[in-house]
């Protein structure tokens, strides 16, 4: 059973769960921290979910590294595990991501919940500040008169402006906002 296999049925899943909700965004390789780590799927609505697929024919190694990056960005996050690498698995994610198991079916694989997830408390503000695009940084710092100096700044100094100014569930309210909006923007630019 191989991610191409698990993928389709996860989304589908994705799709019956939130596809209807206006306010939610599924996104595909969903890339964080610049784009140095990507999640396999990710939701975003009142939260930020998401889902990297261990596949038999993956291997764990990147496993630790993805840990500490989606602990930084993630609300909750799902680890969607072939059972040759569930126990494995289990060792390095923390108790706070949920666990489903994929199975093979008779026509396609099944995703058995396993384990229940919780919220992450670890967001890290910055790490959220990176998901918002330099113009959407700097019209958030307009609106709020705190763009004094700042119009022609680099994004990271944009960011450091939103975290010094902004409480933790402000910037994850406005990270939020500024992923749909972006979604809407690519999906209005590249059809």
């Amino acid at each position: 059973m191989k991610d191409a296999d698990i993928r389709p049925v996860l989304d589908a899943r994705l799709q019956r769960r939130y596809g209807q909700h206006e306010d939610t965004v599924i996104i595909h390789e969903f890339g964080i921290h610049c784009g140095i780590h990507r999640v396999d799927m990710a939701v975003v609505n009142g939260v930020i979910s998401g889902y990297e697929i261990k596949s038999q024919k993956d291997t764990l190694k990147r496993l630790p590294a993805q840990v500490r990056a989606y602990g930084m960005v993630f609300d909750k996050m799902s680890l969607v595990v072939s059972e040759k690498h569930h126990q494995a698995a289990l060792e390095i994610i923390p108790d706070w991501w949920e666990v489903l198991l994929a199975e093979p079916g008779s026509r396609q694989p099944k995703l058995l919940k396993v384990r229940g997830g919780t919220v992450n408390r670890g967001v890290k503000p910055y790490a959220m500040a990176t998901l918002i695009w330099r113009d959407q940084s700097l019209a958030l710092l307009e609106d709020r008169g705190l763009a004094k100096g700042l119009r022609s700044a680099s994004r990271e100094k944009l960011w450091d402006a939103l975290v010094h100014n902004l409480s933790l569930p402000e910037l994850q309210a406005e990270a939020r906002k500024a992923v749909r909006a972006q979604r809407d923007w690519l999906q209005a630019h590249h059809p």
